[in-house]
């Protein structure tokens, strides 16, 4: 009776082989909650430049309804105003933040100054609407506005594209926001 209680006695432990595995599917349900808060934290950032780029781009295209309408007639735009914003008198105007060519005249000039500022996450002195815009800049942000006057596949009105596009962290894979809009022509 002494033998078999010391022979018990010996088997309570656990063995080394019982302990790796105990460690292996720990370490394995630690790698799955690392992964996914990486997974989480690449989400949230998409989904936080996502709204940026969606803000920008309705800003850039607000500010372009804006210097483009005539008082006179509410929700028309003028070629005139639309021409302000080519900055290589083409017939299709097309601007790019990672341009050194700006538009000559007012107001596309400001307003392709004051959204390359904002997508690079700086402060526009003297524009009240673009105080919220503001903080963070999108990583490798760019914007692109495109402008094609007297689309005959929008009625002959003007069609407007506004497109803000990112790298992701990353850095290999480029993300976008796409803006599209007509301006009804006034002649």
């Amino acid at each position: 009776m002494v033998r078999s209680a010391l022979q018990k006695q010996r088997q309570s432990g656990f063995t080394l082989l019982e302990t790796l595995i105990a460690i292996s599917i720990l370490a394995f349900g630690l790698l799955a909650v690392v992964t996914m808060i990486d997974v989480s934290f690449n989400a949230g950032q998409l989904s936080k430049n996502t709204t940026k780029a969606t803000e920008l781009a309705g800003w850039m295209m607000d500010r372009i309804r804006q210097d483009t309408s005539l008082v006179s007639q509410p929700y028309t735009a003028s070629i005139i105003s639309v021409r302000t914003y080519d900055n290589d008198a083409t017939t299709a105007v097309a601007l790019d933040t990672d341009s050194a060519l700006d538009p000559v005249n007012e107001p596309g000039r400001a307003a392709i100054q004051q959204w390359r500022a904002l997508i690079q996450g700086a402060a526009v002195a003297g524009y009240i609407g673009a105080d919220t815009l503001r903080g963070d800049r999108l990583p490798r942000g760019r914007g692109r506005v495109t402008i094609v006057p007297y689309d005959v596949s929008k009625g002959g009105n003007h069609a407007v594209t506004v497109l803000v596009t990112w790298g992701l962290p990353s850095g290999i894979i480029s993300q976008g926001v796409r803006l599209e809009s007509v301006l009804a022509t006034a002649e």
